[in-house]
């Protein structure tokens, strides 16, 4: 049995490159990360169950724009709760079945009730989530290990003018040490 914890705060700046930057500041918008979680781990035999949740809070430093008005940045504060479930077996030879699913809600400090929201002009970006996924482990050797999944996923939101998707999804994390200097991961 293994049980976690972790927690994490950052201060970061935001690219200028990034599509939601805002371009007419002075200077890059600063948003403040802190993350939460726990979780636990039990092995019976070749079955291993997995189960976390993990709380993350963004908060975005309002900014001064190029004619010295303060641009509030509160509209874009989001706090995401996600919890996983895994299940892997161990078929052997370094080659497990993996099973994850994973389910999310998503609110915004900017939502109906907050002071200056209009729900006639703006959007209630509030929404939940899931996505069910199924794949191989690997371990072969020191050389070779990660995880490589496919499955559905579905993200439902609150305001009826945002159009819910469903679709593929995906996840890959591959690790092959090339050399004992050299390592490559693949991720997508």
């Amino acid at each position: 049995t293994v049980l976690r914890a972790d927690a994490s705060a950052a201060r970061s700046v935001e690219s200028r490159s990034s599509l939601g930057s805002f371009r007419n500041s002075i200077e890059p918008v600063s948003l403040d990360t802190y993350r939460f979680g726990v979780g636990a781990s039990q092995q019976f035999a070749r079955l291993r169950l997995d189960g976390s949740f993990g709380l993350r809070d963004v908060n975005f430093n309002d900014v001064t724009g190029l004619n010295g008005v303060i641009i509030n940045q509160q509209f874009r504060d989001v706090r995401t709760l996600t919890e996983t479930l895994s299940g892997q077996y161990d078929v052997g030879n370094g080659i497990g079945i993996i099973v994850t699913g994973r389910a999310n809600q998503s609110s915004f400090d900017f939502r109906p009730g907050a002071v200056g929201f209009n729900p006639l002009v703006n959007v209630d970006r509030a929404s939940s989530g899931f996505s069910l996924e199924g794949g191989v482990s690997l371990e072969l050797s020191s050389l070779v290990f990660g995880t490589i999944q496919v499955g559905y996923l579905r993200q439902s939101y609150r305001d009826p003018r945002l159009r819910d998707f469903t679709g593929l999804s995906f996840n890959a994390n591959v690790l092959g040490n090339v050399t004992s200097l050299t390592s490559l991961r693949v991720r997508a």
